[in-house]
């Protein structure tokens, strides 16, 4: 559209339209921007209440679980001698533990030492076997037999003109994955080759066999063979000796072949760090967690009342209303917990069958306090009846819900993906969908009315110009006359 100059008219046509235009467009914009900002407001609120109460079903969930009043810790008289880890549910008690002997990796080194790391050593193919020894005599460190590891094949390590150096030799075990680390160490001047099992245990005792070794001879302590421990050669010399962890549980002797020990006791995991006479491994129920997480249930509950009695306020003093005051879903839902929270949970078999039974009272303003000597003073005394308030009786044919159960399921009704909040939610995007519609359709329409606007004021301008330009030719005619003409007039 093309813009109006007011050059016909002396007026200004553009300050004219831009006033009309603002006129018409700023008071249906303000709206607009007013309707938005309220139910974005809305939608702030209703997801604020929405996360009070997924955290509330979080942990009313928490006091609902198997475990939840049956938790655990384990301690240990000397945690660095001993460390105990729950791995399960133990039976809770005391445990008299001691430990003759920890459990440890067999190292075999070399008997002569090597000028360097690239002293050239014999060809030939090194056999690698894990297995159990039997030694020639107790102080000796020389296998008088040994048998490989039932299932576990020998591992041929092959030394060939690309690697037989000391530690071309390292290189080429540790790339075999037989089970063993081979290491080089500096002694003095010298080096020494260092072979250990990756894994403690007798059971996981080394043997090293030599064939085609470079000199012709597998079984001399010369060329490849000053690698071999077999029983019959023993050129490496056996450093430390693979055992496995000697140990006593409430005098019960037991071995294992590593440090940790899994398999012992029901729900714990030993880790045995130290040799020790006498160790006291105690399991116990962790009332204090258990209380906390109750604990922290109450503490969910206050926020909810928080949260709700907030967003439905009014100060009449001030006349400022909560975001969602007079809303239904906010009260409703308070009302429906505050109802389950104070009543009788049916159908169980214990004693206990209210919350107040267990502690938790409820306040004059609407919130829950936990008296925390009451719950742990049951859970010492009675800690099944506990259990079933709040995670109802699964152990017989027909179960029952306790109170966390029937909350929950009253919860999901409200919060979550498909509760009454999410639908809300949903209805109020439509509405914000439907004003930035409205918008679109304004800006149309005032965008129309500017252009009508124009060709209204082009038009006005054209025709004053035309009768100026029809006026200043009559003016022209007229002083154009004889003044004689003229003073007759």
């Amino acid at each position: 559209m093309i813009r109006a100059t007011g050059l016909g008219s002396g007026l200004d046509i553009d300050g004219l339209v831009s006033g009309l235009v603002a006129a018409e467009g700023d008071p249906a914009r303000e709206r607009l921007l007013r309707d938005e900002g309220t139910i974005t407001s809305e939608i702030s609120a209703f997801s604020q209440m929405n996360s009070s109460l997924l955290s509330l079903k979080l942990a009313s969930d928490a006091l609902n679980s198997a475990s939840a009043f049956t938790t655990q810790k384990v301690s240990s008289s000397a945690w660095s001698e001993v460390l105990p880890t729950l791995s399960g549910e133990a039976a809770v008690g005391s445990y008299s533990l001691s430990v003759t002997t920890l459990a440890s990796a067999q190292t075999l080194a070399t008997a002569s030492t090597f000028a360097s790391v690239d002293t050239v050593i014999s060809t030939g193919t090194l056999s690698i076997s894990l297995g159990t020894p039997v030694y020639t005599n107790p102080t000796d460190t020389t296998y008088a037999s040994f048998s490989a590891a039932s299932g576990v094949a020998a591992v041929d390590v092959v030394i060939d003109s690309t690697n037989n150096t000391l530690g071309g030799l390292r290189d080429a075990i540790n790339a075999a994955d037989a089970g063993v680390n081979a290491s080089v160490v500096k002694d003095g001047a010298e080096y020494r080759l260092l072979i250990a099992s990756a894994e403690t245990g007798l059971s996981n005792s080394i043997s090293i066999s030599v064939a085609n070794d470079e000199d012709l001879d597998s079984t001399d302590t010369l060329g490849l063979s000053a690698f071999a421990f077999d029983g019959t050669t023993n050129s490496l010399t056996q450093t430390r000796g693979a055992t496995d962890a000697a140990f006593a549980v409430n005098g019960l002797a037991l071995t294992s072949s590593t440090n940790s020990v899994s398999s012992v006791l029901d729900g714990i995991d030993l880790e045995l760090k130290k040799t020790t006479d006498a160790v006291t491994i105690d399991v116990t129920y962790d009332d204090t967690t258990i209380a906390d997480n109750v604990a922290d249930f109450v503490s969910a509950y206050n926020e909810v009342v928080s949260t709700i009695g907030s967003l439905t306020s009014f100060d009449a003093a001030t006349g400022i209303a909560g975001d969602l005051q007079g809303e239904s879903i906010p009260r409703s839902a308070l009302a429906s917990i505050r109802d389950t929270v104070t009543a009788q949970v049916t159908g169980l078999s214990g004693s206990l069958d209210r919350l107040n039974d267990v502690g938790i009272l409820i306040q004059d303003d609407g919130s829950l306090e936990l008296t925390r000597s009451t719950l742990t003073g049951l859970l010492s005394t009675n800690r099944d009846d506990v259990k079933e308030l709040f995670g109802g009786d699964r152990t017989s044919v027909v179960t029952t819900d306790g109170f966390s159960g029937g909350l929950s399921a009253l919860l999901d009704n409200y919060a979550g993906t498909s509760g009454l909040i999410a639908s809300k939610t949903e209805s109020l995007d439509g509405r914000i969908e439907a004003i930035e519609d409205a918008r679109e359709r304004l800006e149309t329409r005032l965008t129309d009315l500017e252009d009508r606007y124009y060709r209204q004021f082009n038009a006005m301008d054209a025709l004053i110009a035309r009768l100026n330009s029809t006026g200043d030719f009559l003016l022209a005619q007229l002083d154009s006359m004889p003044a004689a003409n003229r003073d007759k007039k």
